[in-house]
């Protein structure tokens, strides 16, 4: 398993990262540090999945939740200045909307009320995003989708741009809690992820070609994708 956690630092210039058995367990390591009573901040229209549990999360401990389009950053700016919050999480790109967020803002936003900025860049790999580089506090991934790419492993990923408390809080957790992935699991992603530069290239090429088929398509209204100039992120 370390192996698999040492490669993804090197991929996401990280001073450690964390390997989990699933995305989902990855988030709840991370909100799981927000202590009874906080507040967070989560862009709104991300992977529905995520959003359920935050919410149900938040009203089991009392945490106020504030829903926001982090891709407006105008919103995310008034939203982060009138409320205190201890985390501020982002999906860029998002599922399935394919939003984008301006992390670099998005961390000033989080600066000013307080907040670390854990960004899901699930949908972009290490490859085409570092949010590390950008700011971020916190990167996470679901490694079940591009990251493994073989449609044979479950797996969460979080690595961090500092060993700080939160991190350190984090890594007690999932020790002690039993969320750590298995490894014959971690195996199957060091393989997977020889591979991953060809695919995401490939991925990339086609994604555009469809893009592009699509946008020319007469019965075809609005096609949203981030790489083409038409797209608002």
């Amino acid at each position: 398993m370390r192996l698999g956690e040492e490669i993804l630092s090197r991929l996401e210039g990280a001073e450690d990262t964390q390997l989990f058995p699933s995305g989902m367990a990855a988030i709840a390591a991370v909100f799981r540090t927000v202590r009874n009573g906080g507040s967070v901040i989560v862009q709104s229209g991300i992977y529905w999945g995520t959003t359920k549990w935050i919410r149900d999360f938040c009203s089991r401990r009392d945490i106020t939740l504030h829903e926001v389009d982090a891709s407006d950053i105008a919103a995310l700016q008034a939203v982060c200045m009138n409320h205190d919050a201890q985390l501020l999480f982002v999906e860029t790109p998002s599922n399935p909307w394919l939003k984008t967020v301006d992390i670099a803002a998005a961390k000033t936003c989080a600066e000013s009320c307080g907040a670390i900025l854990v960004v899901d860049s699930t949908a972009a790999t290490p490859l085409l995003t570092r949010p590390l580089a950008l700011g971020a506090d916190i990167v996470m991934h679901s490694a079940t989708k591009v990251i493994n790419g073989h449609s044979d492993v479950l797996g969460g990923v979080l690595s961090t741009r500092a060993r700080d408390a939160v991190w350190e809080a984090i890594c007690m957790d999932r020790n002690e809690a039993g969320a750590v992935m298995g490894p014959f699991e971690a195996w199957l992603l060091v393989r997977s992820m020889r591979t991953l530069p060809l695919r995401v290239e490939k991925m990339c090429a086609n994604a555009m070609r469809i893009a592009e088929f699509l946008s020319a398509h007469p019965a075809v209204d609005d096609v949203f994708y981030p790489g083409l100039p038409s797209h608002e992120g």
